[in-house]
């Protein structure tokens, strides 16, 4: 009905503004990995080297490469890990390498997705 007011009270609300914003950031860009050759063919175990690059200039930058998703050396300040050159024709015996791109905001380290 008109001009009535309601005897239910109206809940406060609580508006919590953060006295330290924080700061949203985008993991660091997929890196690409390659392979220097020398050779188009090599002989098994051979040494071949591979490149990690990613774009984009990061405080504290490092790089971890994979073989067969297995942690080959922890973090490395070098985009590039020399290996040999192992594996066959055969799907089953193939060997993986992968890497990724760390950076370092704020005394924490963010990894990239693999490459």
């Amino acid at each position: 009905t008109d001009g009535e007011t309601s005897d239910t009270p109206e809940k406060p609300t609580l508006t919590v503004m953060p006295t330290n914003p924080i700061d949203l950031q985008d993991r660091p860009v997929t890196p690409t990995i390659s392979v220097t050759h020398d050779y188009a063919v090599y002989i098994r175990n051979e040494p071949v080297t591979l490149w990690c690059s990613a774009s984009g200039s990061y405080n504290g930058k490092m790089y971890s490469f994979y073989k067969d998703q297995s942690e080959n050396q922890g973090k490395q300040t070098s985009n590039q890990l020399r290996v040999n050159a192992t594996g066959s024709i055969a799907s089953s015996n193939s060997v993986s390498y992968t890497c990724t791109v760390w950076k370092q905001e704020s005394h924490r380290e963010i990894e990239s997705l693999p490459s």
